[in-house]
């Protein structure tokens, strides 16, 4: 792998990205028909992908046979095991374009999707492009406005790599089988310059019901057994202790009203002692960014308190315009009505000073075009959002 790229984002030129060099990848497991629907939604875009890659995950319903049959140009991986979301890095091996569309095998794009994600990508400069999610039985319910991962994490059945960005991270981590993935992936992403871009006018549709009450007990404690797995993993000493003591107590909060979810507590130590094994730590700004500002790692009781604000309830009526420090900070997650905002665009240029930003979810785009003129109207925008 080539080495990180330490330059920030905005230092390099536009790339000369079409759709047509765009590689799909869709991971499978048991989702026969779930898969055939998805496949056709791909290919039936007004700019499909030059190629598509099916990894599947040993699926015993006849998945492998039905690709073979009704989509003979599709390229097919059948993995020997169950690697879980490392299947994409298995489609990145074989996938010889400049981007890299990774879906869900119960989630699509359609339309000209692709073709506005990629040139969103080539404007913004960005490495990851992220998109608003929707269910296909509720066509008013927002995945993504229901769970805001704001600029630090996406929903991860449908985005945009590119190919820079999987060659600095390497892909996904084998150690994160499911959920939770995309925050340590962007992370990396982050450490090395690149920058994420969360364009909510192009809308994946996610093939299920909209979210009906808490999850399971098996949900939480993998999400808590991974989100520390990723604080010991990349953040600095002091901010993963801190980040798992905030997951312990927020497990503990939970199992007050839900006693079966103490059962995720041991799980908080056994991830953080995971991510110590595999020590590669971030460099500071970026661990900062995610132990201030990441929802999973802020102190819970902020929320009662409301001093530190989330999504709906952090801006219910956004700045006058898009805000941009010049590189000045970071963005962690977005405001309220993300599909009528203007795209968002986060990274993390290695020569930031960073400070506390209590009110993550009112920032827009940075770190956009760097003009020392937009500044004090950028610092006045953000005095009127903090008001």
């Amino acid at each position: 792998m080539p080495a990180a790229d330490p330059t920030p984002a905005a230092a390099h030129p536009p790339r000369s990205a079409a759709p047509d060099s765009v590689v799909a990848i869709v991971v499978t497991r048991n989702r026969r028909e779930l898969l055939e629907e998805c496949l056709g939604a791909v290919l039936a875009q007004t700019h499909p992908p030059e190629r598509v890659v099916v990894v599947d995950n040993v699926s015993s319903d006849g998945t492998p046979d039905m690709v073979r049959e009704r989509f003979p140009s599709v390229d097919l991986v059948v993995n020997p095991e169950n690697v879980g979301v490392a299947g994409w890095n298995a489609g990145f091996a074989r996938g010889r374009g400049q981007l890299f569309l990774v879906l869900d095998d119960d989630c699509y794009i359609r339309g000209d999707a692709l073709k506005r994600a990629v040139l969103g990508a080539r404007e913004a400069r960005a490495d990851l492009v992220s998109f608003s999610v929707r269910s296909d039985v509720d066509a008013t319910y927002y995945f993504n406005e229901d769970y805001h991962c704001g600029l630090l994490a996406f929903w991860g059945c449908a985005a945009l790599i590119s190919r820079r960005g999987v060659e600095l991270t390497g892909g996904f981590d084998p150690n994160i089988f499911i959920w939770a993935h995309e925050a340590e992936f962007v992370a990396r992403l982050l450490d090395g310059g690149l920058r994420h871009l969360y364009l909510p006018e192009v809308t994946a549709v996610h093939l299920k019901a909209p979210a009906q009450g808490p999850g399971s007990v098996y949900s939480m404690r993998l999400n808590t057994r991974n989100f520390a797995y990723i604080a010991g993993r990349l953040l600095r000493r002091r901010h993963a202790l801190q980040a798992a003591a905030n997951l312990l107590l927020r497990g503990v909060l939970i199992a007050i009203r839900r006693p079966a979810a103490a059962r995720a507590l041991p799980d908080v130590a056994e991830g953080l002692w995971a991510g110590l094994r595999h020590r590669q730590p971030v460099r500071a700004q970026v661990s900062a960014a995610y132990r201030e500002n990441f929802i999973e790692f802020v102190n819970p009781v902020q929320f009662a308190r409301g001093r530190w604000r989330s999504g709906v309830d952090a801006v219910t009526t956004p700045p006058p315009a898009p805000i941009s420090t010049g590189g000045g900070a970071y963005g962690a997650s977005t405001s309220a009505s993300t599909r009528r905002e203007p795209r968002h665009s986060s990274s993390i240029p290695s020569s930031t000073a960073f400070r506390r930003w209590p009110a993550p979810a009112t920032f827009r785009t940075w770190p956009g075009p760097r003009s020392a003129a937009a500044e004090p109207s950028a610092a006045a925008a953000l005095r009127r959002a903090r008001a």
